[in-house]
């Protein structure tokens, strides 16, 4: 179940970023086929492959893998990225605060 999510949110989000296969592909280092494959789910992307991915569409790996993101909108993708950008952010600063 959770390679399908990775599969179709592959697919969703960087159609939403406007990103050809090719594009991602190149920032990847693989063959535009390796995607296509990838979003098919006619091969499964390694975990970090995965983890590549996650950086590239600026999602978090946890977001990729656990939900349906096709059931949102894009407003609401935004705004579930925001609400995580903002707890990595404070997790962070609670990491460094607590380890001086």
């Amino acid at each position: 179940m959770l390679e399908s999510y990775f599969n179709k949110n592959v697919r969703y989000i960087r159609s939403l970023k406007n990103m050809t296969q090719k594009e991602l592909a190149d920032q990847l280092n693989v063959d535009r086929s390796t995607i296509s494959k990838w979003e098919k789910g006619t091969i499964n992307a390694t975990i970090g492959n995965a983890l590549e991915v996650s950086k590239v569409l600026n999602v978090p790996i946890e977001l990729l893998l656990s939900k349906d993101l096709s059931k949102y909108s894009t407003d609401e993708i935004n705004a579930i990225l925001k609400k995580y950008s903002k707890e990595f952010d404070n997790l962070i600063s609670n990491t460094f605060r607590n380890n001086r």
